[in-house]
């Protein structure tokens, strides 16, 4: 069984253009930037060391083990697992129940924003952008120690 991985925008991603691509493009919080590739049929959310993603801290809302992702017959699910505030699904509130989830849904757990990814195309845009957000924060840098 393969292991989930957590790769930064701008590495090798690894993927090949006619693949399917279950993926989660983290949009705000501690990992801003990241992708999280689904390499198995699940993946738990929340903020306990026994997650496969850690996100949150205990104040910003996420439970300790607060979501999880599943793959079923091709189709990405996300299930609540009893989370005490639940999680918000494009505008949708959702509390111990389960949703299918398509491309460019966005999911908020505590104060993380997370959003579905399932193109190659879309993942090379983002990892353009983060490489040019890096690069003006370089010229930046640089600039005030002139």
């Amino acid at each position: 069984m393969a292991s989930t991985e957590i790769i930064p925008i701008g590495e090798n991603l690894g993927f090949a253009a006619e693949d399917a691509v279950y993926a989660i493009l983290i949009m705000s919080g501690h990992d801003l930037g990241r992708v999280v590739r689904l390499s198995r049929s699940s993946l738990t959310i929340g903020r306990s060391s026994s997650c496969d993603l850690r996100i949150g801290d205990g104040r910003d809302g996420t439970s300790r083990r607060h979501a999880q992702l599943l793959l079923e017959d091709g189709n990405l699910l996300i299930r609540d697992l009893g989370s005490k505030n639940g999680l918000i699904l494009n505008r949708e509130h959702v509390q111990g129940g389960e949703r299918f989830l398509a491309k460019n849904d966005r999911i908020r757990i505590g104060k993380t924003l997370l959003k579905v990814v399932m193109d190659i195309r879309e993942l090379s845009f983002f990892e353009g952008m983060y490489q040019m957000a890096l690069d003006a924060a370089a010229v930046a840098a640089l600039r005030s120690d002139f």
